[in-house]
């Protein structure tokens, strides 16, 4: 059975819940394993994971 890709708005919605949950830009390979992501989606996920990571940066400055 052939897996649906996830479309981009649909992995920037999970991104809150996955950065609260400690995953980052970084863990992206880890990702990809974990929730089966294709290597779009991951690279999309670490994406989504680095622009939450660089707004809480600016918040706290």
């Amino acid at each position: 059975m052939e897996k649906n890709e996830m479309t981009r708005e649909q992995l920037a919605y999970a991104a809150p819940d996955l950065y609260d949950g400690g995953w980052r830009a970084a863990d992206r390979d880890e990702l990809q394993k974990e929730y089966d992501f294709t290597d779009w989606e991951a690279d999309v996920m670490a994406e989504e994971l680095e622009k939450i990571s660089e707004r809480i940066a600016k918040e706290e400055d």
